[in-house]
């Protein structure tokens, strides 16, 4: 499951512009906006001086994370290793 796991980050960090900067239209731009990597990775730039999130920002993650937050109880629950 690992390389799963590290495909998947990988393709979420091409989805929201943490390989390079998305441009404002087109089809990627599209997807990318309705994913929650987008919006974390503008948030890193606060710290160098861009502005925060929005109501619009704000809005996508907490729509991301109650599925996000389902999929890892489901995951913590299926661990073999788990004591």
């Amino acid at each position: 499951m690992g390389h799963a796991v590290g495909g998947g980050s990988a393709f979420s960090g091409f989805l929201g512009g943490q390989w390079f900067p998305l441009r404002q239209h087109g089809a990627l731009h599209v997807i990318g906006a309705r994913h929650s990597v987008v919006w974390l990775t503008q948030a890193s730039h606060v710290g160098i001086g861009a502005p925060g999130w929005g109501s619009k920002e704000r809005i996508v993650i907490a729509i991301w994370s109650i599925p996000m937050g389902g999929v890892a109880g489901w995951a913590y629950r299926r661990d073999p290793k788990r004591v």
